[in-house]
């Protein structure tokens, strides 16, 4: 990963791959990334010595931690919205399995309260992408590209601009940890692991 980041910055201002874009804030994001990954990951290696926990749970944490990185790093890197959306998705499917890391009643209450808030909240920022398509499409673009929506913004019917606005909004509101869905993940990174919940109150929010 890290290695990753480092060729990301050597190649900053070229870019052969469709469907991802990376400029210098993307690569600081992934940098960011990069490092407190490593340090949860290390982190985590002390904690499941301490709790001596099973090899299968530890294999399992690991599988899905990879996972959760890529979709992140998929975040931070995408060109476009319906991209975003679905590697914001899987950090939810991801992110859920990391929490229910102790398999308690507790925990268990949490994730389901967490995936049950976070799929709403997805829901609702998907249907903001489809209006901003439907606006896209007056205007006869076939592509939801940041870099194209950016420059036909002022050709755009304003109303379905300001509808997708509003969902797209509150729908990533919830992995922002802005209003009004900044509560769902209190109780998610209360029950989680230690290094899991230092790394949702870092690179999610």
């Amino acid at each position: 990963q890290i290695g990753f980041v480092i060729y990301l910055f050597q190649n900053l201002n070229y870019n052969k791959v469709d469907y991802f874009n990376y400029d210098s804030i993307s690569v600081l994001f992934a940098c960011i990334l990069s490092v407190l990954s490593f340090i949860s990951a290390v982190h985590y290696q002390v904690y499941e010595k301490n709790q001596d926990e099973l090899l299968r749970t530890v294999s399992i944490h690991n599988a899905v931690y990879i996972g959760f990185n890529a979709a992140l790093m998929g975040v931070y890197l995408s060109s476009r919205y319906g991209m975003l959306w679905a590697f914001v998705e899987a950090t939810t499917l991801t992110g859920a399995t990391l929490i229910y890391h102790d398999r308690k009643a507790v925990v268990l209450e949490a994730v389901w309260k967490y995936i049950f808030a976070c799929s709403i909240s997805i829901t609702l920022a998907f249907v903001g992408i489809l209006f901003l398509s439907v606006a896209a499409q007056e205007i006869h673009l076939n592509e939801l590209t940041f870099t194209l929506l950016k420059q036909n913004a002022l050709l755009m019917n304003p109303i379905w601009l300001k509808a997708a606005f509003v969902f797209i909004l509150v729908g990533f509101s919830v992995k922002m940890g802005a209003i009004p869905m900044f509560n769902v993940d209190i109780d998610a990174k209360d029950v989680a692991p230690s290094p899991i919940s230092g790394l949702f109150s870092s690179v999610v929010l």
